[in-house]
């Protein structure tokens, strides 16, 4: 096998262990002797549509220590006792993405009962205005993977900070990426008089997937993972704040491999659809109201929140849920699925219970979550409980609901639709929230509410302050003028109209900014103001507008005003000759 090796064990045995990402499946044939002649047998091993990799395993990521100038922080180290080595997946299980070693209560905090973890500081800072010294750098994280998307699966608490994470097509990192994103994976706030605040008693939450991309073209990708230092999002003002690296999952590892999908369709897992859920609730519109494309109810004994709120507010990839809460949704799809699963896990280390209902106010298949691992659970919804509409796609008659039972956070990311047969059968259109109507549903309590894990996952920076001084007075075509703009310290660098301003003081945490522009144009001209943070990351931007006269309009401009003036003073010598 080209990524593990297979192993006969004393009592005849056979073990596979992977010693890379798997992207295709690994065959190894076994000779059995029996009486002087041999009996040969083929085993496979294919790759699931998810596969689920621990942090520490067969060194599949690689880990680089970073410096710093106080040897303090950047050496990454693990916490917690890890049990990688001492268990075999369970080949019984007939969902993919669903493993008893996972299911139990041993994995409600890390997964598999350790994670790495770093620390950082402005000290490992490469700038030396920042660290105070030359030499130093981010530690990071890297791995290597074949597919569609991946997960980042992290610790999130008032301890955890920000993460730099990019991802390259192939294998060369000298390249630019092709995704650049940064994560604030704190978590440490509370909802309090219908606002969310600050917090060090908000909690942990275990294994969340703090970066889920799951739109890749198929292909071979390297991802970075770099925790950096910002004291802008250091929120507990500690000076240091840390990352943990728990597990990664990654997606369709076997993109169009002919052997791999004739086995997912043998065993029903042909992947049609696979979308986070809380992308789905935030396409359905508002909060609280109904729309064209879907319902989402919130609980009178919380705040009500707009669809920004919701935005906002919730963790980027996750849909919580506290003990008798519930979310409730329809699917559409070109042809009845096989299975309709969703991906569930208790992060807070207390038990969950995930229940699903059909709007008539009773809830059937409970199953009780004890595990911080994301592991697929089948929703009950059979061949029966769709309907064709009359444009020939099919919907569920009655909404889903999926409500939470237990004492534990429940939380819900992904929904997958999978179906049996050929690959060819699989041809099938995205998967989206339906309308329900259903009068049950309007007066069940079904609720959402999110923990308020905030990351802001394109890079935009937002800078405490930008001001520009106005520019009043008309500026001559062919001269030039000096633009004044002030920001606070956390701005490092300036940009009008895509040239660099210069700061020309700095004190007291605001800096001073000049410009000068060259008015060649005339007529109403605007400036393009974007700051840049010292990491490189641009904020909106924000404008000014400048006028600017030809000589020969300047002049008669001029000489208007000069005109406007000597009336004004005749017309006041006038009123005090009649007094």
């Amino acid at each position: 096998a080209s990524s593990g090796t297979f192993t006969v064990n004393a009592d005849n045995t056979v073990t596979y262990t992977p010693n890379g990402f798997l992207s295709e499946p690994q065959v190894a044939y076994v000779a059995v002797s029996a009486g002087g002649k041999y009996v040969y047998s083929r085993i496979t091993v294919v790759p699931a549509t998810t596969i689920y990799y621990e942090d520490d395993a067969n060194s599949l990521i690689s880990y680089q220590d970073g410096v710093s100038a106080d040897n303090a922080t950047g050496t990454w180290g693990t916490v917690g006792a890890s049990k990688t080595d001492s268990v075999t997946q369970n080949l019984s299980d007939d969902v993919y993405g669903y493993d008893d070693i996972y299911a139990d209560v041993a994995n409600s905090t890390y997964s598999m009962g350790s994670s790495h973890i770093v620390s950082v500081s402005a000290k490992n800072n490469p700038n030396s205005k920042y660290s105070g010294t030359d030499g130093n750098s981010w530690p990071t994280a890297q791995f290597t993977f074949a597919g569609t998307g991946f997960d980042i699966v992290s610790l999130t608490d008032s301890t955890t900070g920000a993460i730099n994470v990019r991802v390259f097509s192939g294998t060369d990192t000298s390249a630019s990426p092709i995704y650049n994103w940064i994560v604030d994976t704190y978590y440490g706030y509370e909802l309090q008089n219908g606002e969310w605040v600050v917090s060090e008693n908000s909690g942990t939450l275990y294994q969340i997937p703090v970066i889920s991309a799951s739109s890749l073209t198929y292909g071979t990708y390297t991802v970075q993972i770099i925790p950096m230092y910002s004291s802008r999002l250091d929120h507990a003002k500690n000076g240091s704040y840390d990352f943990y690296l728990d597990a990664v999952r990654i997606y369709n590892p076997c993109g169009d491999d002919q052997d791999a999908n004739d086995i997912y369709a043998e065993d029903g897992e042909m992947i049609a659809a696979d979308y986070e859920l809380r992308d789905l609730l935030i396409t359905a519109g508002s909060l609280g109201e109904e729309t064209n494309t879907g319902a989402v109810y919130i609980n009178p004994s919380l705040p009500a929140g707009s669809l920004a709120d919701y935005k906002n507010a919730g963790p980027k990839n996750e849909v919580y849920l506290d003990k008798g809460q519930a979310v409730a949704f329809g699917l559409t799809a070109n042809s009845i699925p096989d299975r309709v699963l969703i991906s569930a896990h208790a992060p807070t280390g207390t038990a969950a219970s995930l229940r699903f209902g059909d709007g008539s106010g009773s809830y059937t298949d409970v199953v009780t979550i004890a595990t911080a691992t994301t592991l697929y659970y089948e929703i009950p919804v059979s061949a029966s409980d769709w309907e064709q509409n009359a444009d020939g796609h099919y919907t569920t008659k009655q909404p889903i609901i999926i409500a939470n039972g237990g004492d534990g956070l429940l939380a819900l990311c992904r929904i997958k639709c999978t179906y049996a047969g050929s690959a060819a059968s699989a041809d099938m259109t995205a998967v989206t929230l339906t309308m329900n109507r259903s009068a049950a549903l309007r007066s069940s309590s079904v609720a959402i509410t999110m923990a308020a894990l905030s990351p802001e996952d394109k890079g935009l920076f937002v800078p405490e302050s930008v001001k520009a001084e106005d520019v009043t007075e008309a500026v001559v075509s062919g001269e030039s003028i000096a633009v004044t703009i002030t920001t606070t310290d956390d701005v490092a660098r300036l940009t009008v109209n895509g040239e660099d301003a210069t700061c020309t003081e700095e004190t007291n945490g605001t800096k001073t900014w000049t410009f000068t522009y060259a008015a060649d144009e005339t007529g109403e001209q605007t400036l393009e103001l974007v700051a840049y943070d010292e990491y490189g990351y641009a904020s909106e931007s924000t404008t000014i507008t400048v006028t600017v006269e030809s000589k020969v309009e300047h002049f008669f401009n001029q000489l208007k005003q000069f005109i406007k003036a000597i009336l004004e003073l005749i017309r006041t010598i006038a009123k005090a000759v009649e007094f």
